[in-house]
């Protein structure tokens, strides 16, 4: 490596992460923090890569909001002319800055989703609305996949309810991340998608009433806003892939 490294290095990067935008770690390993030295081609390079990143999170947007290849004239029109008072204009502008935020690509994509089906609807906003925009905002892309397998658990055993022990059953036998699915589930608890409960099973005993015992399961259900996220996370990975 040579003094010229940190210009040709960068630009090498910046074109690299065009194609993957996956930076990978090496690239900052101290050797390249001591070679770099300069700070304002450091700096450049930041900025010029999250530009990528919010230009990456654009498209996928768009891929959401799209009915075309494109998004077409008629349809930007069509989002221009919903805006026709405060709330509605606080909740674009909320949404275009939460996919900025966004830790997934995937959660873009069905942000667009949501925006594209209020816009061409003409839907009045609603809680369940802002509260998938929100729960968008949070998820990663593992949590977009947990959700939607979790989801399916569901609709596959065509039940209202299950136990922790038959979730717990289904991770296995599907060989997911248990600690990875149960982050999701109680994200997904916080952002009012599922919910949980105890049931309680007493069993007594007549003859024997020290004998009797009192034992506590928890259970999952999924509410009207999750089963509304997951139909659009369905719907959305359609369209990204």
């Amino acid at each position: 490596m040579n003094e010229i490294f940190p210009a040709e290095f960068l630009n090498k990067a910046v074109k690299h992460l065009e194609k993957y935008l996956d930076l990978k770690n090496s690239i900052l390993d101290n050797e390249f923090v001591q070679l770099a030295g300069d700070t304002s081609k450091i700096v450049g390079f930041l900025q010029r890569s999250s530009e990528l990143v919010i230009r990456k999170r654009f498209e996928n947007f768009l891929k959401g909001f799209k009915r075309e290849e494109q998004p077409s004239i008629e349809q930007l029109n069509k989002l221009i002319a919903y805006v026709d008072n405060e709330a509605k204009a606080e909740f674009i502008s909320d949404t275009f800055s939460k996919v900025l935020l966004a830790k997934s690509s995937k959660a873009c994509v069905v942000m667009g989703s949501i925006l594209s089906s209020i816009v061409e609807d003409k839907e009045n906003l609603n809680h369940i609305h802002l509260t998938c925009i929100n729960a968008l905002m949070n998820f990663n892309d593992f949590d977009m996949e947990n959700y939607s397998l979790v989801c399916k658990f569901f609709k596959d055993s065509k039940v209202k309810t299950l136990h922790e022990s038959g979730i717990n059953g289904r991770i296995g036998r599907n060989r997911l991340n248990s600690e990875s699915v149960w982050i999701t589930i109680d994200k997904a608890i916080n952002y009012q998608m599922l919910v949980k409960d105890f049931e309680v099973d007493l069993s007594m005993f007549a003859d024997a009433i020290d004998f009797s015992t009192v034992d506590k399961s928890m259970t999952y259900g999924i509410t009207k806003i999750g089963h509304v996220f997951f139909n659009y996370i369905t719907r959305c990975f359609e369209v990204a892939e």
